[in-house]
């Protein structure tokens, strides 16, 4: 892997130098030497004290004040990112010309006389004025001018494209609310359907009307969370450029109460998006700020879109959040008091599902996630103590973990007395070439083909096959199955997948796939249905590299998605499941290059959002199509900021478990969110009778 770096490097050195040689004679054609770092600019950063620019028609103009806050000179009561103005104000004194042009070198006005940038600093008495013309698309410089000299000069495009701003850019996000969602007491909200009011008490969302009623505590969480942690992408002071807001007449008016402290949202009109995909914004007034209007994103109006109907917990069984249901009236109580106990570093831990080689410090990563090297087999007072240092969620157990009946006993017991709170403990065991223990030479236990084999017998014998598998995976101290494959067989050429699909037909795997995960589910192993968005028509495996799926939203929603439930119901209609997303671009959505794990459209806007809301666990970390690109800790933040639950198997406990714990503690990913993941664990953990 070294040599391969070094040889790409190598190689984006060569061309860089190649490409530095053409520029030069490109200049040089142009006439005149070249110049390096030609200051443009004679004031300094520190003094200026204005600055105005027109930009492709916008114009903005900024002041600063005598406590160094710049406000805009039109509206000096919107809160500007102060940061980003200083970052422009650095630059545009920091610039420097590439070379100087004599007026003949260059043909025309080079696009001086209608330029596309102009900018005017101001230090005191002291002016400067900066005017950017046009590109050299085959050179990529900029041709300007400034008011210290009538030559032209040209400046590397990089220097300048973004330099300045739209005046949204300027604009400081807020969160108008102004409180944190786990300080909140009481939630009104009004939709268009009918007013919701919610008593926060003993850790659990209840109807202020009739606290007797078992709610979906999932989504009503998901509406405070919205209320207090959304952000603004633009305000205006009332009455502002346009005439009708809406918010006299608001389309959501939400109430919340943190002890004595209320504050009030009321969502007015939609302004449609300007590109495709794009959802829009919505008009927002928070009575914090009287006399401004917002805008925020509209898609955070679905959140409060739910009916009284909708959020009763019972509502699970015909579909609505089936993903985390708890079968039991005390579950999400003893959940939620769990969660309310956890410190934050016990939270983060829950997140993850590891190898138990991860917990013993002697071993290197490349033998942890060597399936041929020797693994840990048994729990030492080492791996005790790195537990309560790094209290993870879960462990996943592989054939280097496993020498025989009796040892494997000892081990999964040995884990859950060493875990503070109960651990989810997992297999692969899908039935077929990928089955951990049945395929052991150790263990006489029911082997199967293959999943296709299974489902060429139909729906009964693949509801038996999970029986079956479930109840010996239980007897030796499992409770949860990385199993069924919930693939459709749609690739030939696929190397990965095949006949561990039940078939290439979309609605038998449906079938087929519900009825295992229903008899896993029936043994009290908790169902992981695998692997969304689709690895069944992609020509990679992810294990090596970055699986592609190139298909568009509807022709999934037509095959691969409908074993999750799309357009029909959830795979199991009571009880706790998971769905495991790998490791899978899909351009028409993610954008190239990007997995679903880390595509927040994937996972929060359609998994989520329209696939019942299960437990999220993403495929392995370690695997190569993550880490060839993202180091541990990166890996496990893009993973929860796309709305995943559990993160497996990272490639560095350590490095990851710091990285989230980091971000929460910056803002980066907030603490409601973690909330939420962790949550969701601790219920289906309640649903499976571990807590």
């Amino acid at each position: 892997m070294k040599r391969k770096r070094m040889y790409l490097l190598a190689i984006v050195a060569a061309c860089a130098a190649v490409l530095a040689l053409a520029l030069a004679a490109l200049m040089h054609a142009a006439g005149g030497e070249t110049e390096a770092g030609i200051p443009l600019c004679p004031l300094e950063a520190a003094a200026v004290d204005t600055v105005s620019y027109v930009q492709n028609g916008e114009e903005a103009a900024l002041q600063k004040g005598a406590d160094g806050t710049w406000v805009l000179t039109d509206d000096p009561t919107l809160p500007l990112a102060q940061g980003t103005v200083d970052a422009m104000v650095q630059g545009l004194c920091a610039m420097q010309a590439t070379r100087a042009l004599d007026a003949g070198a260059i043909s025309g006005s080079a696009g001086l006389d209608a330029p596309q940038l102009s900018v005017r600093l101001t230090a005191g008495e002291r002016a400067y004025t900066l005017t950017v013309g046009a590109l050299n698309t085959v050179s990529q410089i900029y041709y300007v001018s400034t008011t210290e000299s009538g030559e032209v000069y040209t400046v590397f495009s990089g220097d300048i494209s973004g330099l300045c701003p739209s005046r949204r850019g300027l604009y400081a996000k807020e969160s108008p609310a102004g409180l944190a969602a786990e300080d909140l007491t009481a939630m009104t909200v009004q939709n268009s359907a009918e007013t919701l009011q919610f008593l926060y008490t003993d850790g659990t969302w209840q109807l202020a009307e009739a606290p007797q009623t078992a709610l979906d505590q999932d989504a009503v969480a998901r509406m405070a969370n919205t209320a207090c942690n959304l952000q603004t992408v633009w305000a205006y002071t009332a009455p502002g450029p346009d005439a009708d807001y809406g918010l006299d007449a608001p389309n959501v008016t939400v109430t919340l109460t943190a002890g004595e402290k209320a504050v009030t949202l009321r969502f007015g009109a939609t302004v449609p998006g300007e590109a495709e995909g794009d959802g829009g914004t919505c008009y927002l007034a928070a009575d914090t700020a009287p006399g401004i209007v917002y805008e925020t994103e509209a898609e955070h109006l679905a959140a409060f879109a739910a009916t009284r109907a909708a959020l009763a917990a019972e509502a699970q069984t015909d579909g609505a959040d089936a993903g985390t249901n708890t079968d039991t009236d005390t579950g999400t109580d003893a959940a939620a008091l769990r969660l309310r106990e956890m410190t934050l570093e016990e939270k983060v831990g829950q997140l993850f599902f590891i190898r138990p080689d991860s917990l013993d410090g002697t071993l290197a990563q490349e033998q942890i996630n060597d399936a041929h090297a020797a693994g840990v087999t048994a729990v030492s007072d080492a791996m005790r103590a790195a537990l309560q240092t790094y209290p993870v969620g879960g462990v996943a157990l592989f054939g280097k973990n496993i020498t025989d009946e009796a040892q494997l006993r000892t081990l999964t017991a040995d884990l859950q007395a060493a875990s503070a709170t109960p651990l989810f403990i997992s297999v692969d065991e899908e039935g077929g070439a990928v089955a951990r223990l049945a395929n052991h030479a150790a263990f006489d236990l029911p082997q199967y083909e293959s999943a296709a084999a299974v489902g060429a017998e139909g729906e009964a014998a693949a509801l038996a096959m999970g029986r079956t598998i479930g109840a010996y995976l239980k007897e030796y101290g499992f409770n949860m199955d990385f199993a069924p494959v919930a693939d459709v067989d749609l690739n030939p050429d696929n190397p990965v997948i095949g006949t561990r699909a039940f078939s290439a037909d979309a609605e038998q795997v449906r079938t087929l796939a519900a009825a295992m995960g229903q008899g896993l589910q029936e043994q009290g192993i908790l169902p992981v249905f695998k692997h969304f968005p689709g690895h069944g028509d992609t020509a990679e495996d992810s294990h090596y590299g970055l699986a592609v799926l190139d298909k568009t939203a509807a022709q999934l929603a037509a095959a691969e998605w409908l074993p999750y439930g799309y357009g029909t119901q959830p795979p199991l209609a009571q009880g706790s499941y998971a769905v495991m997303v790998g490791h899978i671009a899909v351009p028409s959505i993610t954008g190239a290059g990007v997995p679903a794990t880390f595509s927040k459209e994937l996972v929060t806007d359609v998994l989520k959002a329209q696939l019942y809301d299960p437990l999220v666990i993403t495929d392995s970390l370690a695997m190569q199509a993550i880490t060839d690109a993202y180091t541990p800790g990166e890996a496990a933040v893009k993973a929860l900021q796309a709305g995943c639950d559990v993160l497996l198997m990272p490639n560095g406990l350590a490095e990851a478990y710091d990285g989230v714990l980091a971000a929460v503690r910056d803002g980066t990913i907030t603490e409601p969110r973690l909330d939420e993941s962790v949550g969701r664990i601790l219920r289906c953990k309640q649903g499976m009778g571990l807590l």
